[in-house]
């Protein structure tokens, strides 16, 4: 075997883990019983955007689109995104947020055997609804949106002046 040859499959055995690690270099965490209240308090003072999303539903998989062409748009925007598939394959969570263009520190995937339990946990009133958007303002009051969000109020919500 010639020599650059042995250099260049050393190459890309060196090189082969790269290509199969998430390219965002993000993690996900397990979203609990009590990962809500710890996502507000991290927020805390600052607005917010947190949608809840399914891979089996369409009008979430329109949101994420929209919801990706807007933080290229406002990129200093805070957005939480939350899978609600429990344990959903982390391979599952990075392409479909690829494929939306979502470029996201971390994200969130429920981590419960019951999912109403967490349903509860986020708004005793929620039944598991997809998708769920919760609209977090700088003093933590929070919108409730059941369904695909309008384009336009995603942009009034992303351009309103921050206090």
């Amino acid at each position: 075997m010639k020599k650059w040859m042995i250099y260049l499959m050393l190459a890309v055995l060196w090189l082969a883990p790269a290509c199969f690690a998430n390219p965002q270099s993000a993690t996900i965490h397990p979203f609990v019983k009590g990962s809500f209240a710890q996502i507000l308090a991290q927020n805390a003072g600052k607005p917010f955007l947190m949608v809840f999303w399914s891979e089996t539903c369409t009008y979430c998989m329109e949101e994420l689109t929209m919801l990706g062409k807007l933080q290229k748009k406002y990129p200093e925007q805070a957005i939480v995104v939350v899978a609600t598939d429990p344990f959903l394959d982390e391979k599952i969570v990075w392409k479909t947020l690829a494929e939306h263009d979502l470029r996201l520190a971390y994200t969130w995937v429920f981590g419960e055997s019951f999912p109403e339990i967490i349903y509860r946990d986020v708004d005793k009133g929620w039944r598991g609804e997809l998708p769920l958007t919760l609209f977090v303002d700088a003093q933590g009051k929070q919108f409730k949106h059941l369904g695909i969000v309008n384009e336009e109020i995603l942009h009034a919500w992303f351009e309103r002046p921050t206090l």
